[in-house]
């Protein structure tokens, strides 16, 4: 696995910033508050998708495999982590109607909790089954492009 999700995650980071110091509160429009708040999320899941594809997604779905051993929960705690996760930042946004950094940092967290869930235990530890898991994404996505 390389580390090109770097080459998606850090731009990606970097409009995330910029549009939480630019759009902090000013819209007064229900509209654009709620394509700002779409925006930021998207942007928030976009590096989260660049963070899972690289070395930090290993590091990440490891830990989670780790501390599913410590508690002996298997898969559990995979599948539990990406249903709080997914219910918080819900939750989150319909409470005020604002992407606040809750609803951010659990999106940013979600692909690789999504793809230890989708990849399952599959090898020795979460960052292999996260790797097997992208292995066949990139091969969809290439013989999607005809290379």
């Amino acid at each position: 696995m390389s580390n090109v999700g770097l080459v998606v995650a850090l731009p990606a980071l970097l409009v995330l910033i910029a549009l939480n110091k630019k759009h902090k509160g000013k819209p007064k429009n229900k509209l654009a508050k709620a394509i700002i708040g779409i925006a930021i999320l998207l942007m928030a899941f976009t590096v989260g998708c660049g963070f899972a594809y690289s070395f930090v997604g290993r590091w990440a779905a490891a830990a989670v495999s780790t501390a599913a051993g410590w508690i002996s929960a298997g898969g559990g705690l995979a599948i539990g982590l990406t249903v709080v996760g997914i219910l918080w930042a819900t939750a989150d946004v319909m409470y005020d109607r604002k992407a606040d950094k809750g609803a951010q940092g659990w999106l940013i967290v979600l692909p690789t909790l999504l793809a230890l869930v989708v990849g399952g235990q599959m090898g020795a530890t979460g960052g292999h089954a996260v790797a097997v898991f992208f292995d066949q994404a990139h091969t969809l996505l290439t013989r999607m492009g005809g290379a």
